[in-house]
């Protein structure tokens, strides 16, 4: 029986013709070997691995998080994205760039409208799921302060640089990688180290965006 060959939290589709087995609403995973609870449940952006490597970088292994902002859904707005993003007061932003980088920024002090800076925890990072590192804030050539940006005309913004900007249409921004959060090849300023990240310093767009929060 072909739905032997699947988990038991998966369903069995064309059995016996190269079936599929596809885990429940609410569960990922390969549904075969694993079905899992959805830690970001309908992401549109990452598969199961991805989803499984950031709960580990953020510490919260498990963690089940709430969508709040997905442009391709919500529009691209950065009025809206605060709207429905700043009452949160740890969030992931994932974008996925038409240079072929999935990146994203990981927050641990809530998002606001009002301008300026917050945060000073090292505990926010940068991340490529591309290249498969993060990025720690304290890490670049300047001192442990400006982990983020808040403006009601920016999207997630990171930084002093800032290392990583989103504008407020959610469209595109730029990479300015090496202040606060350290080059992974190359150094502050350089190209090589923007384009490790976002793949150029700002000729990029965002094909979709995903904020998640608790």
């Amino acid at each position: 029986d072909a739905q032997d060959n699947c988990h038991t939290l998966a369903a069995c589709t064309d059995p016996g013709t190269g079936h599929t087995c596809s885990c429940l609403s609410g569960y990922d995973g390969d549904g075969i070997s694993s079905c899992d609870t959805d830690t970001f449940p309908g992401s549109e952006l990452l598969d199961y691995t991805q989803k499984e490597q950031l709960n580990i970088w953020a510490n919260s292994t498990g963690h089940v998080w709430t969508l709040c902002y997905r442009k391709s859904d919500d529009g691209g707005s950065s009025s809206t994205f605060h709207s429905q993003c700043d009452s949160y007061s740890t969030t992931f932003s994932i974008a996925d760039l038409d240079s072929g980088m999935l990146i994203g920024g990981y927050s641990t002090t809530s998002w606001g409208s009002s301008s300026g800076y917050t945060g000073t925890s090292g505990d926010n990072f940068l991340f490529s799921l591309t290249r498969g590192y993060k990025i720690q804030h304290c890490t670049g050539q300047h001192s442990c302060d400006h982990s983020q940006y808040n403006h009601n005309g920016y999207g997630p913004t990171f930084g002093g640089g800032h290392d990583w900007h989103i504008n407020g249409s959610l469209s595109g921004g730029y990479c300015n990688l090496g202040h606060n959060y350290g080059c992974q090849v190359g150094s502050y300023g350089s190209s090589t180290c923007q384009n490790d990240f976002c793949g150029n310093y700002n000729s990029w767009s965002i094909n979709d965006l995903e904020v998640w929060g608790i």
